[in-house]
């Protein structure tokens, strides 16, 4: 089966056992699938072929002992890794596993001169980093190390407040405003050749702009920095939300449908259907009883959380009143987890319920590239506009979140960030 899906893989491993234990000592490495001295996964850049070939130590001419090769890098498995070293990272680096990095933010040409415009993509020169300082973030959905991205372990977010990197806060824009941003600071952007349009082009080019975006906010730095100004919601009542908290502990928290996000449990309520007189009718008009659920039936959990929910956002304002969502989407003890609500074509309205620490569990959104509004949201609601980078800081403790939002209908443009409820 392997050499049915992947023959270089399996013949590089093959050779790469055999010359690690000096088994064969005068075996030669194969036309195309050892060279340019490194192991490596396939990449898209300069220098590089596309044929997602493994590549080994070169041999000495002289007749000495062949090196010991480093272990070989499976590109099969490990997709986010080959990504790694494809656009915008040195041409020159050795793909050995300590050396699959791409240079930290601080490396890039414009933090290196301290000028204002990043060359996006074009690095040259430079050895590798040390495998010590590079920075290995976990990808959430497929528990592979994304090499060269900031951290993105969230031990850190269980404190009061603690916000997620840079990198990670920029990671939830779009490649398009990643781009539009550098260029409305005057950078550089470099426009990808033809040929890198290939499979991982999409993850190594959202790492090249991240990379150019870090750059150049530390280049900016300290005249310049990225401020958080902390505000609170309007005030819900103590009585009505203490009921929709309570309803939210009853919730069976083993769901969650959106994996990406780091979560104890998150799932999305639709409008019940409405227990009226018609629907405890039999069609030859016979009356039935109506369903009497228990209290702990999930059916009767979903649906008073739905009631309690649309009668506090009712009761908040006349605009509240008048919104027409969709959906509520709960979550429990959401953290961190910068991202967009793609599918929203409105704003939303939030606020969030528990016993979690002062000062922390604050709905953060970017109000503008220097600019991020932080909102206490604890039995409180606020009207935001999700298609903007968002996310929760750090806290400990137990937090619920309540969102209604509008997935379907007429959509309407977004055009700031933070609504008055």
């Amino acid at each position: 089966l392997g050499n049915a899906v992947c023959p270089p893989l399996i013949e590089a491993i093959a050779r790469n056992l055999v010359w690690s234990l000096g088994l064969v000592e005068a075996a030669q490495p194969a036309q195309g699938v050892w060279q340019n001295g490194a192991i490596g996964a396939p990449t898209i850049g300069p220098g590089f072929g596309h044929s997602g070939s493994m590549s080994q130590p070169a041999v000495e001419q002289s007749g000495a002992e062949s090196p010991k090769a480093e272990p070989a890098v499976d590109t099969c498995t490990s997709s986010a890794v080959s990504t790694a070293l494809d656009v915008g990272c040195d041409t020159n680096l050795p793909m050995t596993p300590s050396a699959i990095v791409a240079a930290s933010p601080s490396d890039g040409a414009g933090a290196a001169n301290g000028s204002n415009s990043v060359d996006v993509g074009h690095r040259s020169g430079g050895s590798a980093p040390s495998a010590a300082s590079a920075e290995v973030r976990p990808a959430a959905a497929h528990g592979i190390a994304v090499v060269g991205a900031a951290r993105c372990g969230n031990s850190h977010l269980e404190s009061a407040g603690a916000q997620p990197s840079l990198r990670e806060q920029l990671e939830a824009l779009t490649v398009e405003q990643m781009a539009d941003r550098l260029a409305s600071w005057g950078a550089q952007v470099r426009q990808p050749e033809p040929e890198e349009f290939v499979r991982g082009f999409k993850s190594a080019r959202r790492d090249e702009l991240l990379d150019a975006l870090c750059a150049e906010y530390d280049a900016r730095k300290p005249a310049r920095e990225r401020k958080f100004v902390r505000g609170a919601g309007q005030l819900l009542p103590s009585a009505a939300a203490g009921a929709l908290l309570e309803a939210l502990r009853m919730l069976d928290w083993k769901e969650n449908v959106r994996p990406a996000v780091q979560a104890s449990g998150y799932c999305v309520l639709k409008r019940p259907t409405p227990l009226s007189i018609a629907s405890c009718v039999a069609p030859d008009g016979t009356p039935l009883p109506r369903p009497r659920w228990r209290e702990t039936d999930p059916r009767a959990v979903r649906r008073r959380i739905w009631e309690l929910g649309e009668a506090l956002l009712r009761h908040a304002s006349a605009k509240a009143a008048a919104f027409d969502f969709t959906a509520i989407a709960v979550s429990k003890n959401f953290r961190g987890s910068p991202h967009v609500d793609k599918n929203d074509i409105s704003v939303q309205y939030a606020l969030s319920l528990g016993d979690f620490s002062l000062g922390g569990g604050e709905l953060c959104v970017e109000e503008s590239p220097f600019l991020v509004r932080a909102f206490d949201t604890r039995g409180r609601l606020v009207c935001i506009d999700g298609r903007f980078p968002h996310w929760v800081s750090g806290y400990s403790g137990e937090r619920y979140s309540v969102i209604f939002y509008r997935s379907t209908g007429t959509e309407e443009p977004s055009v700031q960030a933070v609504h008055e409820v």
